[in-house]
């Protein structure tokens, strides 16, 4: 698992709600802290004092790909900006996303 501090409330699309919320719950350790109406999810890194910082929102198995490099967080990884070198080859896409590039 890969620890996350703080995220500061990043929505992101999905596919398929349930598969990408363990996906975040099993590969980052958030914790789920609510859903509205089946279409979103709120999560919070463990170490967090922000209501939420990752909200999945469902928008269904048929969704558009987005174009090729247009997706992706940026990540800070011991206190400076990293742009996602430590994730790049532990962590592709979560099941269910509709952010593929």
């Amino acid at each position: 698992m890969i620890p996350v501090t703080r995220l500061n409330h990043a929505v992101l699309y999905v596919r398929d709600l349930d598969r990408s919320v363990a996906f975040y719950q099993e590969a980052f350790g958030f914790e789920e802290i609510a859903r509205e109406g089946g279409m979103m999810a709120f999560l919070r890194a463990a170490a967090s004092e922000n209501h939420h910082d990752l909200g999945l929102m469902a928008v269904g198995p048929a969704a558009p790909r987005p174009p090729r490099g247009s997706t992706g967080l940026p990540s800070c990884v011991g206190g400076r900006r990293d742009r996602g070198s430590r994730l790049r080859g532990a962590v592709t896409e979560p099941p269910g996303s509709a952010h593929r590039s």
